[in-house]
């Protein structure tokens, strides 16, 4: 039995995060392996997405319900956003020990450093190719993945942050 793979795309749907490159990924990857592509949030092209035969329009969750999405049997977060700052939906996967890939937005590349995946910018065939290694090397971007959640808790904790923060607040003059 082929393994199944889990694209996830948490954002806004409109035309500056990649819902066209999303669907075009998706397609060609359906020609390929056992995957399903999804795509949580709201927005403007609704009527494009949901007319897509390639990717599942779920809408907006919860924390608790995307959970669900990142249970799924060899999850992978894709980003195909052409603007970003810290992009949460990048920290959500990743604090899940998801594989996470993304266009090389340079606030993505300063906020997530070396363990997130990028790839050139608006770039279909780099992220498909990306993925599609991913897919080949689950089990190595998995193992990456536990890398990138460590140093998000280790640089955006609470308790990081407050050190930062106490060091900048009462550094001596």
């Amino acid at each position: 039995m082929e393994k199944q793979y889990n694209l996830i795309n948490i954002s806004h749907v409109s035309e500056e995060k990649g819902v066209k490159d999303y669907i075009k990924i998706a397609s060609k990857l359906k020609k390929q392996f056992n995957v399903k592509c999804f795509w949580i949030g709201d927005g403007d092209l609704l009527s494009e997405l949901k007319n897509s035969n390639v990717v599942i329009f779920v809408g907006k969750k919860t924390k608790n319900q995307k959970l669900k999405y990142f249970s799924l049997s060899n999850p992978i977060l894709i980003s195909t956003s052409y603007f970003e700052g810290f992009c949460i939906p990048i920290a959500e996967g990743a604090l899940e020990f998801l594989p996470t890939v993304s266009y090389n937005i340079p606030e993505i590349i300063s906020v997530y450093g070396k363990y997130h995946n990028i790839v050139n910018y608006k770039n279909v065939n780099s992220l498909y190719n990306k993925i599609v290694k991913i897919i080949k090397n689950y089990d190595h971007y998995k193992k990456r993945s536990s890398k990138l959640r460590e140093f998000i808790i280790s640089k955006y904790s609470i308790d990081s942050v407050n050190e930062k923060l106490q060091k900048i607040l009462w550094k001596d003059d």
